[in-house]
């Protein structure tokens, strides 16, 4: 799956980010132990959006719930609005190595450049 230019330079100023605080925790970083770093893969834009997206879903439970008076339309309709908060406040996370199996040879090997 091709990223776009501004989510290849999110994910590599996130795969050097975790490298550089695996290595201030730990003094030494092989190649293995950073392809299974995990790596936040949703940039901050993303994941506010998909929140916002969550927080009109559960005004539209409220309104659902005090307008039409339908308790499981609107119960069912805050689920999936707690749902997509909370998917929206953690993200998503997938080690390096699957990263780079997206990104582009040259993407990758150069991060492995600035690191070793």
């Amino acid at each position: 799956m091709p990223y776009s230019p501004r989510k290849v330079s999110f994910l590599e100023r996130e795969c050097l980010r975790e490298a550089n605080r695996a290595l201030r925790s730990s003094n030494s970083l092989s190649r293995e132990q950073f392809l299974h770093l995990q790596i936040q893969t949703n940039s901050p834009f993303e994941r506010i959006v998909l929140v916002l997206c969550g927080l009109a879903v559960g005004g539209g439970a409220l309104w659902l719930f005090f307008a039409q008076d339908t308790l499981l339309g609107s119960g069912i309709f805050a689920a999936i609005a707690l749902l997509i908060i909370i998917i929206g406040a953690l993200g998503r996370r997938k080690t390096v190595e699957s990263v780079f199996q997206g990104l582009d040879p040259a993407v990758s090997s150069a991060i492995f450049e600035a690191l070793f």
